[in-house]
């Protein structure tokens, strides 16, 4: 079991993360919503503590806050403050689509590149954003892509044999 498992650590990429102007942008916007959310509160008399607006935000910031890690048979995304999620070839597919916006403009993302995992019978649900590099996303891609095509002839070597 041991063995199975040092195995499976030798065969991970890299680490990916979220690019630090993108961790700015995205710290900076959740301030500005929570201050103005603070402002609107202090207006109207709110029960509501303000010093709970500043911790909710600080959780927010920590949920967004994502690492991927790629296995021979997975791709596992991770929040910081959040559960581990594994989306696997044998289930699902992986494509990198491009949706320029402004969003991903102000995050540093000039294409809006992003990765997205769809199963089969369910629908697509976008696994990594523009708050990666677009140099990651197409790295990481491309590796994603040489695994699902070995991991597909397999498939089709054991469909046949």
């Amino acid at each position: 079991m041991k063995e199975i498992k040092k195995d499976r650590m030798k065969a991970k990429a890299s680490i990916y993360a979220h690019t630090a102007q993108a961790k700015v942008m995205q710290a900076l916007t959740i301030f500005l919503f929570t201050v103005i959310v603070m402002a609107i509160a202090a207006k109207f008399d709110s029960p509501i503590p303000l010093l709970t607006y500043l911790i909710l935000a600080l959780f927010i910031y920590y949920i967004g806050d994502m690492r991927a890690a790629l296995y021979t048979d997975r791709l596992r995304v991770r929040a910081t403050l959040g559960k581990r999620r594994e989306y696997l070839f044998s289930q699902g597919k992986f494509w990198l689509e491009s949706k320029p916006s402004l969003f991903a403009k102000l995050f540093g993302s000039e294409e809006g590149l992003r990765i997205v995992y769809q199963e089969e019978g369910k629908r697509a649900v976008v696994v990594m954003n523009e708050l990666f590099s677009d140099q990651d996303l197409r790295e990481l891609y491309a590796e994603i892509d040489q695994l699902q095509r070995a991991y597909a002839q397999k498939d089709e070597v054991t469909m046949l044999g």
